[in-house]
Protein backbone atom coordinates (compact mmCIF):
# COMPACT_ATOMS: atom_id res chain seq x y z
CA UNK A 1 0.00 0.00 0.00
CA UNK A 2 1.56 3.74 -1.41
CA UNK A 3 1.36 6.50 0.88
CA UNK A 4 0.37 9.54 -0.59
CA UNK A 5 3.27 12.26 0.15
CA UNK A 6 2.58 15.77 2.35
CA UNK A 7 5.06 17.25 -0.02
CA UNK A 8 5.68 16.16 -3.92
CA UNK A 9 8.01 17.82 -6.08
CA UNK A 10 7.87 17.04 -10.45
CA UNK A 11 11.10 18.27 -12.86
CA UNK A 12 11.74 20.97 -10.61
CA UNK A 13 14.22 23.64 -12.38
CA UNK A 14 15.83 26.78 -11.66
CA UNK A 15 18.72 28.64 -13.12
CA UNK A 16 20.71 31.58 -12.20
CA UNK A 17 22.46 33.89 -14.39
CA UNK A 18 22.27 31.48 -17.17
CA UNK A 19 24.11 28.26 -14.98
CA UNK A 20 21.26 25.57 -14.10
CA UNK A 21 21.58 24.85 -10.67
CA UNK A 22 18.58 22.23 -10.28
CA UNK A 23 17.99 20.39 -13.06
CA UNK A 24 14.41 18.17 -12.94
CA UNK A 25 14.59 17.08 -9.78
CA UNK A 26 11.91 14.80 -8.15
CA UNK A 27 11.26 14.88 -4.90
CA UNK A 28 8.22 13.35 -2.60
CA UNK A 29 8.32 13.33 1.77
CA UNK A 30 5.32 11.40 3.15
CA UNK A 31 4.76 11.53 7.00
CA UNK A 32 7.35 10.79 9.06
CA UNK A 33 10.10 10.88 6.94
CA UNK A 34 12.86 13.40 7.45
CA UNK A 35 14.21 15.42 5.00
CA UNK A 36 17.21 17.62 4.73
CA UNK A 37 17.76 19.93 1.44
CA UNK A 38 21.60 21.33 1.71
CA UNK A 39 22.11 24.77 -0.05
CA UNK A 40 22.49 28.58 -0.17
CA UNK A 41 20.37 30.53 2.65
CA UNK A 42 16.73 30.90 1.62
CA UNK A 43 13.54 30.48 2.59
CA UNK A 44 10.54 29.17 0.90
CA UNK A 45 6.56 27.62 1.38
CA UNK A 46 4.89 24.91 0.99
CA UNK A 47 1.73 26.00 -1.38
CA UNK A 48 -1.14 27.85 0.91
CA UNK A 49 1.00 26.96 3.81
CA UNK A 50 3.67 29.07 5.51
CA UNK A 51 6.32 27.07 6.65
CA UNK A 52 7.58 29.90 8.92
CA UNK A 53 4.76 29.90 11.32
CA UNK A 54 5.98 29.31 15.26
CA UNK A 55 4.57 25.64 15.43
CA UNK A 56 6.68 24.98 12.18
CA UNK A 57 9.50 26.71 13.06
CA UNK A 58 9.86 24.46 16.46
CA UNK A 59 10.77 21.73 14.65
CA UNK A 60 13.04 23.05 11.56
CA UNK A 61 16.67 22.58 11.94
CA UNK A 62 18.92 25.67 10.97
CA UNK A 63 22.72 26.08 10.51
CA UNK A 64 23.53 30.15 10.43
CA UNK A 65 25.72 31.23 7.34
CA UNK A 66 28.35 32.51 9.32
CA UNK A 67 29.61 30.65 12.46
CA UNK A 68 29.85 34.01 14.58
CA UNK A 69 28.94 34.36 18.55
CA UNK A 70 27.29 36.67 19.70
CA UNK A 71 30.06 38.69 21.49
CA UNK A 72 28.30 39.54 24.69
CA UNK A 73 27.30 35.95 25.50
CA UNK A 74 29.19 33.10 27.10
CA UNK A 75 29.40 29.55 24.83
CA UNK A 76 26.71 28.21 26.93
CA UNK A 77 24.44 31.61 26.27
CA UNK A 78 24.93 31.56 22.87
CA UNK A 79 23.68 28.14 22.28
CA UNK A 80 20.65 28.57 25.00
CA UNK A 81 19.75 31.36 22.71
CA UNK A 82 17.79 28.94 20.19
CA UNK A 83 15.45 27.29 23.34
CA UNK A 84 14.97 30.66 24.55
CA UNK A 85 14.01 32.46 21.58
CA UNK A 86 11.97 30.21 19.24
CA UNK A 87 10.99 27.59 22.03
CA UNK A 88 10.05 30.93 24.76
CA UNK A 89 12.10 28.56 27.24
CA UNK A 90 12.98 30.00 30.29
CA UNK A 91 17.24 31.30 30.70
CA UNK A 92 17.95 28.71 33.05
CA UNK A 93 15.56 25.73 31.15
CA UNK A 94 17.32 26.88 28.22
CA UNK A 95 20.71 26.84 30.21
CA UNK A 96 20.33 23.32 31.64
CA UNK A 97 19.39 22.02 28.09
CA UNK A 98 22.41 23.31 26.01
CA UNK A 99 24.72 22.16 29.34
CA UNK A 100 23.58 19.12 28.26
Amino acid sequence: MSVAPLLAIHGLSKVFNDVPVVDRVDLAVTQGEIVMIIGPSGAGLVPDKPVATANKRRRIGMVFQRFNLFAHLSALDNVAIGPRRVLGMKSTEARALAAG
